[in-house]
């Protein structure tokens, strides 16, 4: 990590962004492009308060590393995990690829993504490996690592949560990480995203939900990401 700048963790909703002040003491508002002193030093950590979904993520990350850099760019939050990934609710999972899974071409036949078109924003890709030095210091913080995917749209039905699943290789699905990811590695910014898993993906009714107890987790978890990084 040789940007200079604090540590950056990128909290997409006010709730999530509320436990996270708490974690550390601090107060500040919420609305998606605010940003928050968490601890001091030269290498200190900030909340940026983004907003929900890829497009206010990566406008708000964008728009607050073109004012001042960072160190590291942290996607921080809560997650529905794919049924047949072996994650579980409540598990935390540390990213390393970020997969841009819902911006493409959708016909009967199947989803064709934005590389397959000639669009790819990742250097021709959809997805982009996460950095390896972050995702070495922040994996003995969670439970599994492995890839999550973004979409626009939270999986509604488990046959669309499984066509994810299977396109993507994604362990879990959010709404912010690979914009995050893009806009940071558009200004040379390391980058992974690390989740507490709430809920399964999938048909709401049918599946285990654990938004209280998720939210609980993400402030300690927010603590153990600075510590880990905070050098």
């Amino acid at each position: 990590m040789s940007v200079p700048g604090p540590i950056l963790l990128c909290v997409a909703a006010p709730a999530e962004c509320e436990r996270v002040l708490a974690a550390f003491g601090a107060a500040g508002p919420t609305t998606p492009g605010s940003r928050v002193q968490l601890s001091a030093g030269a290498r200190g950590v900030e909340l940026l308060a983004t907003g929900v979904g890829p497009t206010a993520a990566g406008v708000s990350v964008a728009a607050s590393l073109a004012h001042r850099s960072a160190s590291a760019v942290i996607s921080l939050g809560i997650a529905g995990a794919y049924q047949a990934s072996g994650v579980g609710v409540l598990d935390t999972v540390c990213s390393d690829r970020s997969v841009l899974a819902g911006e493409g071409r959708a016909e009967s036949a199947g989803f064709t993504g934005l590389a397959a078109m000639g669009f790819g924003p990742f250097d021709g890709e959809d997805w982009a490996e996460t950095s390896p030095d972050l995702v070495t210091r922040l994996a003995p913080s969670c439970t599994r690592v492995g890839p999550i995917a973004t979409v626009s749209s939270v999986s509604g039905t488990d046959a669309l949560a499984a066509q994810l699943h299977a396109r993507t290789g994604a362990v879990a699905e959010a709404m912010e990480g690979a914009a995050v990811h893009l806009a940071g590695s558009r200004m040379g910014v390391p980058f992974t995203e690390v989740r507490v898993i709430s809920n399964i993906a999938g048909d709401r009714e049918r599946h285990p939900w654990k938004l209280a107890e998720s939210l609980g987790l993400l402030g300690p978890l927010s603590r153990a990401v600075a510590d880990a990084l905070v050098e």
